[in-house]
């Protein structure tokens, strides 16, 4: 009986323990209840992450844990392969050291492969009774055309915790699945910001698909500048044949920042964009993407109507990636990543 009274008062005080530091105290104003007694926290939450990575995000853990001195906590993967081929993952503090904790995976996907091999991980931080579990994925494969994602399928078959899965991503489109939720963030902030800090007047989409994705967020970022949408339009003559068109807005004396969510593998349309809004007046054409993949047609971008190629850091392979000169630029989403978390 000594025993199971120490065991329960153990218990109950690590459980009161971490509740408290997921609680930073900023005056009084709620209470919740533990065992038989309440104890008063703070009217606002902030939350203290113990954060995990994928292969390449690392050290955007790490900065986040910089960031915040004495808030959150990193804890390594070791990622590894078998003989046969198989994943060989080991998760430090997968169990009873992060139990009822609030856990931060950084994902970095691009493919179903990538996927499976970090949903081992995922699936481990989730059976281990932890109170709940973020996975900043800032690109979800699959989510192009608007499909389901398969990734975010996959991450909805992860064992249960205390609170439905977050997944934070960034300019794509998810399907609401059962036990994760969906919460997908916009690029724009970033966006305007280098429109304010470059003096472009004006900001186009390629498509009708990158007009729904931004057009909103950016207004309510602030962007007051002059929109140019463009599409592609089948040749009445020639079926087989289509021209990009543009549909609303005119590009005549702006410099335009030309915007896309997502490039997987094929650069090539947005030259042809960008030539079209030359030929209709534009004094300059860059192009801002939240995700190009590290395996596309870089080079497609490297044309004379094209000033400058702007492109997140979502993806840690995409750095090195991206062509060694002038015209190609990395932009840091980092910042706005740790604001959404």
């Amino acid at each position: 009986a000594t025993v199971s009274v120490l065991y329960w008062v153990s218990y109950q005080s690590k459980m009161f323990t971490s509740a408290v530091r997921r609680r930073v105290a900023l005056g009084f104003g709620s209470a919740f209840a533990l065992g038989s007694g309440v104890y008063m926290v703070s009217a606002k939450e902030k939350r203290q992450y113990v954060i995990y990575a994928a292969p390449g995000m690392e050290e955007v853990a790490l900065k986040l844990v910089r960031k915040e001195p004495g808030v959150h906590r990193y804890m390594p993967i070791t990622w590894g392969k078998a003989a046969d081929g198989s994943d060989r993952v080991k998760v430090t503090g997968a169990g009873n050291e992060i139990l009822d904790e609030d856990v931060l995976f950084l994902a970095a996907f691009t493919d179903s492969e990538s996927v499976m091999t970090q949903y081992t991980a995922m699936s481990a931080l989730a059976a281990s009774a932890v109170n709940s579990m973020t996975v900043v994925a800032p690109y979800m494969p699959g989510t192009v055309s608007g499909d389901a994602s398969i990734a975010a399928q996959i991450l909805s078959s992860l064992p249960q915790c205390g609170k439905p899965h977050r997944i934070l991503t960034y300019d794509t489109s998810i399907a609401a699945t059962p036990g994760a939720k969906a919460d997908v963030r916009s690029a724009a902030p970033v966006i305007y910001s280098l429109m304010k800090e470059k003096k472009f007047n004006c900001v186009a989409f390629a498509d009708g698909n990158s007009a729904s994705v931004y057009r909103d967020a950016m207004r309510v970022a602030g962007s007051k500048y002059q929109i140019v949408r463009c599409d592609r339009k089948s040749d009445p003559v020639i079926e087989a044949k289509t021209t990009i068109e543009v549909l609303e807005g005119s590009p005549k004396g702006m410099h335009v920042l030309l915007v896309n969510p997502v490039l997987e593998n094929n650069c090539a349309p947005l030259a042809e964009v960008s030539e079209k809004l030359m030929s209709q007046g534009a004094l300059s054409v860059s192009v801002f993407c939240t995700h190009i993949l590290p395996k596309n047609n870089w080079e497609a971008l490297n044309t004379g109507s094209i000033s400058k190629v702007y492109v997140t850091n979502s993806h840690p392979a995409t750095k090195a990636a991206v062509p060694k000169n002038q015209k190609f630029e990395v932009i840091d989403i980092h910042e706005q990543m740790f604001r959404d978390i």
